[in-house]
């Protein structure tokens, strides 16, 4: 006696594959979908996307007292405030944060009143206070400004103006 054993039919066949193939994607995508909307709803996310500012002038010692005068504009949609400095001269680096008696804002920018988008603000920075200060706003390859609103971005110019009053 000869049985005859009969498989899928290849078109039964085709369907299950198709099936299996839709499942993995639909779930693969809904696990993409709520992944990338987690990584972007995070709020530090949001914050480097939403701050932009530039330095759009850099002056140092533009009246003889050794003072370095930066033009902050914010090109972004976040209100940004606290400005610290940081000055690099390829031998030292000094760091002047935002609560530094050095620095003074004008107009005068703080957490209840920012700096809005196309805004701009003079942070002068007074370098005149201490003799190992003095030179490095005349030795300076590199200014970056950063600020409290989101630390994780800053700008930075290595175009300096450098004046003698």
């Amino acid at each position: 006696m000869h049985s005859k054993m009969k498989g899928i039919s290849p078109i039964i066949a085709i369907v299950i594959m198709i099936a299996v193939a839709i499942t993995t994607g639909v779930m693969l995508s809904t696990w993409v979908t709520q992944w990338v909307s987690h990584q972007t709803s995070d709020s530090s996310m949001a914050c480097i996307i939403r701050t932009n500012y530039i330095i759009e002038s850099a002056i140092f010692n533009q009246t003889g007292d050794n003072y370095l005068i930066m033009k902050v504009t914010n090109q972004g949609a976040e209100g940004i405030y606290g400005f610290g400095v940081i000055i690099d001269n390829t031998s030292e680096i000094l760091q002047f944060n935002s609560t530094d008696s050095l620095i003074s804002l004008s107009p005068n920018i703080t957490s209840t009143t920012k700096l809005g988008r196309e805004a701009s603000v003079y942070v002068k920075l007074d370098l005149d206070g201490s003799a190992s200060y003095r030179n490095m706003g005349a030795t300076a390859n590199e200014i970056r400004v950063t600020n409290n609103a989101c630390d994780s971005v800053s700008a930075k110019t290595s175009i300096i103006e450098k004046t003698i009053a």
